[in-house]
């Protein structure tokens, strides 16, 4: 019998061994991968509490705005006004501060002047008055046929064609203008649409005006940083070179739907010139002004203006009768300087009152403020007159009868560049008092212009320490008391938009600017 043991069945050493190292390298593999991804899953995770972080921070900026926006006017000049104030909006410290914690900031930055080249970052927030009020468009037109059109014109690469099928979009009507489209062009179309014949709700509706491009709107600031980047004009549409240039920022740089002003000054309610209660009126009048003033205002409710040659009466006017009604009406403070008004008295000749209110700069300078502080005939909340000390050339040009030579009287007398609006320019009778226009021109120009305005826009920028960044536009309507938000646009989806060292990453870590307390 032959011992041996066959080749084919010998022993075979170390397979087990191998079969061992091939699980555990599957092993390690299925744990490395398990690794990666919880790594990636906790990755992201920080970055969606950061992202939220970031929301928050952005969101805050709101916050910071409505504060100041709730100051009465001489605080926020202390505050450092809204124009151009990187203490009080670049960089804030939200959170974080101390050793070892996570910073995190906002900034707030307006809108670029569009008159500026290149363009520079203002940490703050603009009026929106200084931009031209589609809504107040119609009005416009409905008291001088042609005015919309004409204001339109005066903003860059606008045509006829164009101006006349954006009023048509916005009118009541169906009936096309003499350039203008209506309901009978946007049926033929694939697919076809209607014009709403309303105001938008937002400017992007323009984009559905026969005409009206993305690169008009808005132009080639593609991510609303401000500036035109690099990688913008690369991108830039070619049939644009064949075409006049709406600007850096487009149309959308030059129009709102939301300018408004308020009925407030200085934290408090302002006399109402044309209210119906007389003997309110003449208290209030007699607190803050003084018995010649107060009769006179009253006097010329009851009266109204007198054109006659009779001679001006001597001596100190009688108490107004308040029994009698108010049967006319104050459209501007402007009216009260140099009137005069006959008085009729019972079982008296009539008297003739001068106005307290002398038709002369000097005069003029010393009362107007106060004046404008402290009354107004509107009764509150005014929509879309165009402020004189922000808006640009093109704005207001818009203004019916202003004329292109005050227009550059107006900006030479501001500065290109203002960065704070001083005392003596709070109001819009400025242009009368300093000279540029006469009173009838006044009279004229203050249904159209304002100094002020009551709603504001700005870009919010919340961001952490090396991480993300939160964008976002807002617009605050603070014409009555609390600022209300009426408009917030996500940007991220345009990207970053701005370094860190813009937005003030670079400050210390424990800066805390004083902010605002509502």
């Amino acid at each position: 019998m032959n011992d041996k043991v066959s080749p084919a069945r010998q022993p075979r050493g170390g397979f087990v061994l191998v079969v061992v190292l091939i699980v555990i390298a599957m092993l390690s593999f299925g744990g490395y991968a398990f690794s990666e991804l919880m790594l990636a899953e906790h990755k992201a995770a920080r970055l969606q509490g950061e992202s939220v972080q970031a929301r928050a921070l952005a969101q805050s900026g709101v916050e910071l705005a409505s504060a100041y926006l709730s100051l009465p006017a001489k605080e926020r000049q202390e505050f450092g006004g809204h124009l151009q104030n990187p203490e009080r909006f670049q960089g804030v410290l939200v959170m974080g501060g101390e050793a070892g914690e996570r910073v995190g900031r906002v900034t707030l930055i307006a809108p670029p002047r569009v008159e500026e080249t290149p363009p520079k970052l203002r940490f703050g927030l603009a009026t929106e008055s200084s931009r031209l009020n589609l809504a107040t468009l119609l009005d416009w037109e409905a008291a001088q046929p042609g005015a919309a059109r004409a204001a339109l014109l005066n903003l860059p690469a606008m045509t006829e064609d164009l101006a006349d099928a954006i009023l048509d979009w916005i009118d009541a009507d169906d009936a096309p203008r003499e350039f203008g489209a209506e309901s009978e062009h946007y049926d033929k179309l694939e697919p076809a649409y209607s014009p709403p014949n309303r105001v938008p709700a937002t400017l992007d509706e323009l984009l559905w005006v026969r005409g009206v491009t993305r690169a008009l709107l808005y132009g080639e600031d593609r991510n609303r940083n401000g500036y035109v980047d690099a990688h913008e004009l690369d991108l830039a549409d070619p049939a644009r070179d064949q075409q006049k240039s709406s600007g850096p920022f487009g149309w959308a740089a030059y129009l709102t739907l939301a300018s408004a002003e308020g009925g407030a000054a200085a934290g408090q309610a302002k006399i109402d010139l044309n209210s119906d209660d007389l003997k309110k009126l003449y208290d209030d009048l007699l607190r803050a002004l003084d018995q010649e003033a107060a009769t006179f205002i009253v006097a010329y409710r009851q009266f109204g203006p007198y054109a006659g040659s009779a001679a001006n009466s001597d001596g100190q006017p009688l108490p107004p009768d308040l029994e009698l009604p108010a049967k006319f009406r104050i459209e501007s403070v402007l009216d009260l300087i140099a009137a005069r008004v006959q008085v009729a008295h019972p079982n008296l000749p009539p008297l003739v009152l001068p106005s307290p209110f002398a038709n002369e700069r000097a005069a003029m300078q010393e009362y107007l403020p106060r004046l404008s502080d402290l009354t107004t005939t509107a009764g509150g909340r005014v929509v879309g007159r165009i402020n004189v000390n922000e808006a640009p050339r093109e704005v207001l040009m818009c203004v019916p009868g202003i004329g292109a030579g005050l227009v550059e009287d107006i900006i030479s007398k501001r500065g290109r560049e203002p960065e704070a609006i001083s005392e003596e320019r709070r109001h819009v009778t400025w242009l009368l008092t300093e000279g540029l226009v006469d009173l009838e021109q006044m009279k004229q120009l203050a249904k159209f212009l304002t100094a002020g305005g009551d709603v504001f826009r700005a870009q919010t920028i919340g961001y952490l320490a090396d991480g993300p960044i939160c964008r976002a536009e807002f617009v605050l309507d603070a014409t009555e008391g609390r600022a209300r938000l009426v408009s917030w646009i996500d940007l991220e989806r345009l990207g970053r938009g701005y370094d860190y060292e813009l937005l003030g990453n670079n400050l210390a870590t424990n800066s805390r600017p004083n902010t605002p307390t509502p």
